[in-house]
């Protein structure tokens, strides 16, 4: 009886020893997955940043191009409700009285952004650089002769 006690103890030492060994194992494994194997693999470390840095870049860039793009709306709406230079009083290009039109109003919570978007835009555009000014914007025509352009 004694012997099949001892054995009996032997045998729970290693069960003990192996589940020790086992959650090791298991705790480093999910440690490096936690880090995106940063820890373990140099390689792939470098490898989860770089495609991170891609993934943001992407995002970048799309934010960018929806942004430029209800620029573009946005100084499209303006151009038909503003008040000109040479206009009467406070009367919006669409005929109506400036503080009576809904739509100039909602465009005076954003025109400063917008023409601030708008003169660096220019800027890019008579340095010759790509920009995303609306293809119908009076000064395209006068400095913009590619065909590279990305459509506006």
């Amino acid at each position: 009886m004694s012997d099949l006690r001892a054995e009996h103890a032997e045998g729970v030492a290693r069960l003990k020893t192996d589940l020790t060994t086992a959650r090791t194992f298991a705790a480093a494994l999910e440690s490096s997955v936690k880090d995106g194997f940063k820890l373990h693999n140099p390689v792939v470390a470098t490898w989860l940043d770089e495609e991170a840095i891609k993934e943001a870049d992407q995002r970048t860039e799309k934010a960018r191009n929806y942004i430029n793009h209800l620029h573009r709306v946005l100084w499209r709406v303006d151009e038909q409700h503003h008040v000109p230079e040479d206009a009467p009083e406070d009367v919006c290009r669409c005929g109506v009285a400036a503080d009576e039109c809904p739509t100039f109003r909602a465009l005076d919570q954003v025109r400063e952004k917008l023409y601030k978007w708008e003169r660096e835009e220019l800027e890019r555009l008579k340095k010759g650089w790509q920009h995303n000014l609306p293809k119908e914007h009076p000064e395209v025509p006068k400095y913009d002769h590619s065909d590279w352009r990305r459509p506006a």
